[in-house]
């Protein structure tokens, strides 16, 4: 939570529960995009946590979503991707 609150330059509690909801929320999406189930805070490599905070902070700045549409629906925001894609494991269908 400091980690986030630090990304976002927040030095107060009121936003605390919705902050723990976006770190939850962006490392599930983060965890389904690496296919990888077992991350945790402490195995996660460096760059998962980079692109975690760094999608929590996309998240505070813009509440109400994606207001200029600059993020498709359905994948993770470019610089985040950009951050993973090398710890990606590729899938065959």
């Amino acid at each position: 939570l400091e980690q986030a609150k630090n990304q976002c330059y927040i030095d107060h509690n009121e936003d605390d529960m919705i902050l723990e909801i976006y770190i939850k929320s962006a490392s599930a999406a983060i965890s389904e995009y690496l296919k990888r189930d077992d991350l945790t805070q402490e195995n996660a490599p460096l760059q998962a946590k980079q692109a975690t905070l760094a999608y929590v902070g996309l998240m505070y700045r813009n509440r109400d979503g994606d207001p200029d549409g600059d993020y498709e629906h359905g994948y993770l925001p470019h610089f985040v991707t950009a951050i993973l894609y090398p710890l990606r494991v590729p899938t065959v269908k």
